[in-house]
């Protein structure tokens, strides 16, 4: 076995088969190689574990890398999903589900109670489009005042509470530019 001291190490030492112990500085990069070592996994801040038996260099520690490209803003996993766009829609649109393909919802129809998400962008007939289903999103052109956020006229967002017909809690805004999607069920208005 071989290690080079790149910083501070302290004393490397094989134990048992396999197994490589040591105190390493997390910050210092440590080069091993080990003609019976492929994979060298770092078990925590002094234990080093040689894991299969092919000669090859890896580093444990070292610094941080550079941070990697920006993702697809957000929920979290399982809040955001794809559909088919069923007609052209708009982003920030109340949208339904039907048959795989996504339409606007309409308080004034049945889909006001198969309400699936609010869309995250915006879509030609035919594409593919996202559509998140709970959780925060961040819109810096909404004026929102905080407080429940319902469905409007082809899938539009508003907070003007509906006198009749069927009302559709969507979310709640939390400041001017951020609802949090928590779609309530249908309530028929008399």
């Amino acid at each position: 076995m071989i290690v080079e001291e790149v910083d501070r190490v302290s004393v490397v030492s094989i134990v048992g088969a396999g197994l490589v112990s040591s105190q390493i500085d997390r910050s210092a990069p440590v080069i091993v190689s080990d003609d019976r070592a492929e994979v060298v996994n770092v078990v925590n801040a002094s234990a080093v574990q040689a894991v299969t038996e092919k000669p090859h260099i890896y580093a444990a520690g070292g610094n941080q890398g550079p941070q990697g490209i920006q993702g697809v803003p957000g929920g979290t996993a399982g809040q955001i999903l794809q559909a088919t766009a069923g007609e052209v829609l708009g982003g920030h649109r109340a949208i339904f589900i039907d048959g795989g393909s996504a339409h606007y919802a309409e308080p004034a129809q049945p889909s006001a109670s198969r309400v699936a998400g609010i869309t995250l962008g915006a879509a030609a007939e035919n594409d593919l489009i996202d559509y998140q289903t709970a959780g925060e999103i961040v819109e810096p052109s909404w004026s929102l005042v905080d407080g429940p956020v319902y469905l409007g006229p082809a899938g539009t967002l508003t907070q003007a509470s509906p006198a009749s017909g069927v009302c559709v809690e969507i979310g709640v805004a939390i400041s001017a530019t951020t609802i949090i999607v928590r779609i309530g069920p249908p309530i028929l208005l008399q």
